[in-house]
């Protein structure tokens, strides 16, 4: 190593994103189990609304699942809690 390179001094990388002119994109929603990354407006504002008996009750999901969802978790595979989400609004 030479003397006047400091120890700290790490090269960038090979990956796309640190070559000159990269990008770095986010993610494909087409990668995604179900397309969204967040739950819809109107499914947040009923889990805020509702006790979590409730939640439970309405979407066929745990307590652990309600909670999860109170505190603003969004599961990767969400297709089952979407389906339920639109059958509760159906009725």
């Amino acid at each position: 190593m030479h003397a006047d390179i400091a120890g700290n001094d790490l090269d960038g990388g090979t990956s796309r994103a640190n070559v000159v002119g990269g990008t770095c994109t986010h993610p494909d929603p087409q990668n995604d189990a179900d397309g969204r990354f967040c739950a819809p407006a109107d499914l947040v504002a009923f889990v805020a609304e509702r006790p979590v008996s409730k939640i439970m009750a309405a979407l066929g999901i745990g307590r652990g699942t309600a909670h999860r969802l109170r505190h603003g978790y969004w599961p990767a595979d969400a297709r089952r809690i979407l389906d339920a989400w639109e059958a509760y609004k159906g009725r």
